[in-house]
């Protein structure tokens, strides 16, 4: 069975229809580049898995929960919401830190809501604040190190690259232990030398077996990472495959011109 689901979404805003009925399945461990021109519907499709927008239709299943039926979307509670999130983890082009907070509390600030949350529905008890809290911790500072930040726990995001901001950003978006990681653009708003340390890491998380959905228009990065490639053109998916079957031999004449229009850069 696919890890992940996703039936007919639909979305619109107003009267423009910007998803028209996306359906795809992606499997445990396995990692799924999105491309398509900018205004294709991308990233209002990363924002509805990720519970940022509501769609107007459609499902989505993760492991086998129904985290989201637009037939029951009215029933669903902000608690709700927040729990169904943790099934996804979002890391945005623009990195998002809070200016406020060092590096190490930019990552431990939503597990340490989670746990306020628990000592307030009294599944985590006051004993255990302390232990979970340790744990939080020492969480942070492991997945600080596996991005290579482990000496910039204590820095603000200001001091930090564009580059290193963004590795942060994913060590953030990992400290809930999402079933599924989504990138939108995440080198988009970097220089191309910073571009390369970040492609380093999601690299190094496809070794470990995370399960990935990336929007990107690094294409021979999306070639070198992904397992399978969805195309998407005017709200829908207009070609999937593997990379080679995508990027070598494309069969959907949008995609050959979308190739080959040096919009794919």
């Amino acid at each position: 069975m696919a890890l992940l689901e996703v039936q007919n979404i639909k979305k619109s805003f107003g009267k423009n229809e910007v998803l028209k009925g996306i359906s795809f399945e992606l499997n445990k461990g396995e990692v799924l580049a999105i491309i398509g021109s900018s205004g294709s519907g991308k990233t209002t499709l990363l924002r509805c898995l990720n519970y940022l927008e509501v769609p107007d239709d459609g499902k989505i299943v993760v492991d086998g929960e129904n985290v989201f039926n637009s037939e029951k979307k009215n029933e669903y509670t902000e608690a709700n919401i927040r729990d169904l999130r943790l099934h996804f983890g979002l890391v945005f082009q623009s990195f998002n830190l809070f200016p406020q907070y060092t590096v190490l509390d930019n990552i431990m600030l939503a597990p340490k809501l989670k746990i306020k949350e628990g000592i307030k529905n009294k599944t985590i008890s006051t004993h255990e604040k302390g232990e979970e809290l340790n744990r939080v911790r020492r969480k942070a500072e492991g997945l600080l190190d596996m991005v290579g930040l482990s000496n910039k726990l204590e820095a603000y995001p200001f001091q930090l690259s564009g580059g290193q901001q963004q590795r942060v950003a994913i060590a953030r978006a990992l400290a809930l232990e999402p079933d599924i990681l989504c990138f939108d653009e995440p080198t988009s708003a970097l220089d191309p030398e910073l571009t390369v340390e970040v492609l380093r890491v999601i690299k190094d998380l496809k070794k470990t077996g995370k399960t990935m959905v990336i929007v990107t228009h690094e294409m021979e990065f999306a070639k070198s990472v992904s397992d399978r490639v969805i195309y998407m053109r005017d709200g829908i998916i207009e070609a999937q495959g593997t990379p080679t079957e995508v990027f070598d031999n494309p069969e959907n004449e949008h995609l050959k011109q979308f190739l080959n229009s040096g919009k794919a850069i």
